[in-house]
């Protein structure tokens, strides 16, 4: 999903009965999961009748509003996972390390991890539907970038749980759990804000 962009799920439409120049509600849930400069225009609509206008309503100043037919499962976790995290337990190839603090910034499909002092930049894609969930991270700067990590995660309510492999030969994890020598880094994270400014 792009940077700035605010998904509305429509629940209901109703289409003009009249002379057209209506389009009629349309109830839309928004969530904010970044700012732009300007708002777009969307164009959408029944059949024949498409409408083109700008809708804001409900939706934070800045923000873009699309919608979102509902056939894309990684919407809900798109939107869930934006924001600051909080680093709560760390394992690597089977060893639990005490005392190591991060967080995780993740903004549109930007993703920040600071371990210690040092700091890695991703580009996330999500496969919501595998099982587990999937997700690949491409770093976004350095010597290295564009190499991929893969992963799976898990999301419940204000925990998330990301197990990743160490390297791009490293195989997907089918659990979240590491072993000696697996290659893997399993991480717990708590939500603390769910809309960081870009």
């Amino acid at each position: 999903m792009e940077r700035g962009v605010v998904v509305c799920r429509v629940n209901r439409l109703d289409t003009d009965r009249g002379d057209g120049d209506d389009f009629g509600s349309s109830p839309i849930q928004c969530r904010c999961v970044g700012r732009i400069a300007s708002v777009k225009s969307q164009k959408f609509g029944v059949g024949g009748n498409m409408k083109t206008r700008e809708e804001t309503r409900g939706v934070e100043r800045g923000c873009v509003a699309v919608l979102d037919d509902g056939n894309d499962p990684g919407v809900g976790d798109r939107a869930a996972l934006q924001g600051r995290w909080s680093l709560i337990s760390s394992e690597r190839d089977g060893e639990h390390l005490d005392d190591v603090k991060g967080t995780l910034t993740i903004k549109g499909d930007q993703v920040i991890v600071r371990l210690e002092d040092v700091e890695t930049r991703y580009l996330a894609r999500l496969e919501p539907s595998s099982v587990p969930k999937a997700l690949d991270l491409t770093l976004d700067a350095g010597e290295l970038k564009g190499t991929v990590l893969k992963g799976i995660y898990a999301l419940r309510g204000e925990q998330l749980t990301l197990c990743l492999g160490l390297t791009p030969e490293t195989v997907r994890p089918v659990e979240f759990a590491t072993g000696a020598e697996s290659g893997q880094h399993l991480t717990v994270w708590r939500h603390l804000l769910p809309n960081p400014n870009p």
